[in-house]
């Protein structure tokens, strides 16, 4: 076991950790707004971070902290590549991320951006995966909503987004690709 400490958001902790080689891996991003006060919390009582832990004895492996804003729910996820192995891709309210799982080391990453005055959103569904499309999901409780399928990144080639959806789904959806 492992206590990560304490876990600021406005609606508690939901994430499950993924086990792979050994190893348990959990997105732990947090809120950096306290929803009561409507203040910041500070840097030192929260944490945006990827966490590895050996999966015998909870020692911690490595941590990659990791630009956030809300707390995060997607469940990372294990994908096959014909040219590094397995990576270990993770989804939060900036960015999707494949890390290598043993080291930490980022593979590569898909910044998802926010035009000027527009509202980051929360990711609640996990990513999921066709071939080499990563379709991630962000909402809020408001209604808005964004779907944007990235096509994953390789040695000497960055992902990009090839397709993107700001309608007409839920915010809290279990994702999956048919067809």
């Amino acid at each position: 076991s492992q206590d990560l400490g304490r876990f600021h958001s406005q609606h508690g902790n939901g994430t499950s950790p993924v086990v792979y080689d050994g190893r348990v891996f959990v997105n732990f991003d947090q809120d950096r707004l306290d929803f009561n006060t409507r203040k910041e919390i500070p840097e030192q009582e929260h944490a945006t971070a990827m966490l590895a832990f050996d999966a015998a004895t909870g020692k911690p492996l490595w941590r990659r902290e990791r630009k956030g804003q809300y707390a995060c729910y997607s469940v990372p996820m294990m994908r096959d590549t014909a040219n590094v192995g397995r990576e270990l891709i993770v989804m939060n309210t900036h960015a999707l991320t494949a890390y290598d799982p043993a080291t930490g080391s980022t593979n590569w990453q898909f910044d998802w951006t926010w035009k000027e005055g527009e509202e980051v959103l929360r990711t609640v569904a996990s990513p999921v995966m066709c071939k080499d499309l990563i379709y991630i999901h962000g909402g809020n409780g408001a209604g808005t909503c964004r779907i944007t399928a990235v096509r994953a990144g390789e040695p000497g080639k960055p992902p990009e987004a090839v397709w993107e959806k700001r309608k007409g789904f839920a915010y809290v959806p279990c994702m999956l690709v048919a067809g």
